[in-house]
């Protein structure tokens, strides 16, 4: 991914923290078989708020 400009540092915090609650869901809902469709729910919920935060919004 190439980038027009550098990315702000709000940037960058927002998508180390969706990256680490990502891996965390994931490895959740490797272990618990049980409950492995709400990790994965939250997991979708997670990329779908991050892609909509970097969408540039209508003025």
């Amino acid at each position: 991914m190439f980038f027009k400009a550098k990315p702000s540092f709000r940037d960058l915090v927002l998508g180390t923290i969706a990256f680490i609650s990502l891996t965390g869901l994931l490895s959740l809902s490797y272990e618990d078989s049980t409950s492995r469709q709400a990790f994965l729910n939250m997991a979708t919920f997670i990329i779908g708020a991050v892609i909509g935060h970097f969408i540039p919004g209508q003025k």
